[in-house]
């Protein structure tokens, strides 16, 4: 699944961030973007819905930190 996020346009440049594919290492969860979202807007979460179980919990806790730059 996709996600394309918009903002902070003002004439900065864009990014393309490619996390890799499910399994492979380095891989995050949906979980991990709304993660995120709740960092961005000042309520710290670093949890978020069910764990997938098939995957390492560390990497699917925490912000991605490539977004919050």
């Amino acid at each position: 699944m996709a996600f394309i996020l918009l903002g902070g346009l003002a004439g900065r440049g864009g990014r393309y961030l490619q996390y890799p594919g499910y399994g492979t290492e380095g891989h995050r969860t949906i979980a991990n973007l709304y993660n995120t979202l709740m960092h961005a807007v000042g309520k710290p979460q670093d949890q978020f819905g069910r764990l997938d179980v098939n995957l390492a919990k560390g990497l699917q806790r925490g912000p991605l930190p490539e977004l919050l730059t």
